[in-house]
């Protein structure tokens, strides 16, 4: 199922790569942070935006960083990177004495 959104059309995963845009507008980067995933060390949403130096990139408030070649990209390695489930201790029913 096909839908348009600003300059480029969603239509899957799978055709993404068809329908990217020259030039990339606001409303198209605020569609792709929607879909960003929490960032993995601070819990914050994250956001996307264009540097001199590393380009295309997303980035969250505790410095992390993933660039990529333009907005679909970075977010795309965003969400596709391995994410680790905290470890968590056993609780304990009661204090086991001395």
């Amino acid at each position: 199922m096909r839908e348009t959104r600003g300059t480029y059309q969603v239509c899957g995963s799978q055709c993404m790569e068809d329908h990217r845009p020259e030039a990339f507008t606001d409303s198209d980067v605020d569609i792709l942070e929607r879909n960003l995933k929490p960032c993995p060390f601070a819990l914050h949403r994250p956001w996307i935006e264009e540097t001199a130096h590393h380009g295309w990139v997303v980035a969250c408030d505790c410095g992390m960083i993933l660039p990529g070649e333009d907005p679909f990209d970075a977010a795309a390695r965003w969400n596709s990177r391995p994410v680790v489930p905290p470890r968590r201790m056993p609780l304990r029913e009661s204090w086991p004495g001395w």
